[in-house]
C-alpha cells in the first residue's frame, strides 16, 4: 500500500512538472522562389537552417514551406516540421536525429525546387505573396518569418509591371496600384509576421526599379502590420 502511494505522488508530481513546464516556441518560415526570371539571390539552405536556432535550443518546435512564384496564382506547396519537444521527457539522442532528419528535409526541399526551366511569359507576384501572408497571419507559431526570392515584377494580361505607365503609379498614385492588389486578394492583419525582400540587381536599371518596388511593398505589407526588410542575402 505504502508503495502504491509512493507511486502516485510520483506521477503526480511528473505529471504537475510537465504542466508547469514553458511550452517551447515554433519558428515557422516560408520561402518563395520566383522562376519567371533568373534570380542572382536564391534561397540557401546553410542561410535559412540557421534561422531555427536549433543549435542553442534543440527542443524548439521548426516548420518550413516551399513554393515558387510562376506564371500562374496558386503553385505546389512542400513541406518540412519538427515537433517542439519537453527537455525533461525526450530522449537527446532521438531529438538529435529528428533535428538531421529535419534539416535534410529543408535541404532536399530547396535542392529539387530548382525547375529545368527559368522564364515565364507572365508573373503572378502579388496573389501567392499575399495568399502565403494570410495564411501565416492566421498560424500559432511564435515567430513566423517568408522569404520572398523575387524581382516582384507584376506581370499579367491586366496588369503589368513592365508597362511605363503602369510602373510609373508606383511613384505618382501608388494607392492606384495598392486598390488593384486588394482587389485581387485584401491582407489580413500581419502582426508578428517578418517578411524578407531578397534580391540582387543584374545592373543599374534593375535595381532602380527594385527600389521603387520594394519601397512600395515595404509600405504595403506594414501599413498591414508586418516588419520588413530589404536585403541581397539572409547573411547582411
Amino acid at each position: 500500500m505504502k508503495t502504491l502511494i509512493i507511486l502516485i505522488m510520483l506521477t503526480a508530481a511528473g505529471a504537475g512538472i510537465y504542466y508547469y513546464m514553458p511550452k517551447q516556441p515554433t519558428l515557422e518560415i516560408s520561402a518563395m522562389e520566383d522562376v519567371t526570371d533568373f534570380q542572382l539571390a536564391q534561397p540557401q539552405a546553410n542561410e535559412i537552417i540557421p534561422l531555427y536556432g536549433l543549435s542553442s535550443n534543440k527542443w524548439n518546435g521548426a516548420e518550413f514551406r516551399f513554393q515558387n512564384i510562376s506564371n500562374v496564382s496558386y503553385n505546389p506547396v512542400t513541406e518540412a516540421s519538427l515537433l517542439p519537444a519537453n527537455e525533461w521527457l525526450s530522449n537527446e539522442y532521438d531529438r538529435d536525429n529528428d533535428i538531421k532528419s529535419f534539416t535534410g528535409q529543408v535541404q532536399k526541399i530547396i535542392t529539387d525546387s530548382m525547375p529545368a526551366k527559368i522564364g515565364r511569359w507572365h508573373s503572378s507576384v502579388y496573389l501567392p505573396i499575399a495568399n502565403e501572408l494570410n495564411l501565416l497571419s492566421q498560424s500559432s507559431s511564435q515567430r513566423k518569418i517568408l522569404l520572398i526570392y523575387s524581382d516582384l515584377m507584376e506581370n499579367d494580361t491586366n496588369f503589368s509591371l513592365y508597362n511605363k505607365h503602369t510602373f510609373s503609379l508606383l511613384k505618382s498614385d501608388p494607392s492606384k496600384v495598392k486598390e488593384h492588389f486588394d482587389a485581387m486578394q485584401h491582407l489580413n492583419n500581419l502582426n508578428g509576421v517578418e517578411v524578407y525582400l531578397i534580391y540582387q540587381a543584374k545592373d543599374n536599371c534593375s535595381d532602380l526599379k527594385y527600389q521603387i518596388l520594394s519601397g512600395f511593398y515595404k509600405t504595403l505589407l506594414e501599413n498591414a502590420g508586418a516588419k520588413v526588410t530589404i536585403t541581397a542575402n539572409l547573411t547582411n
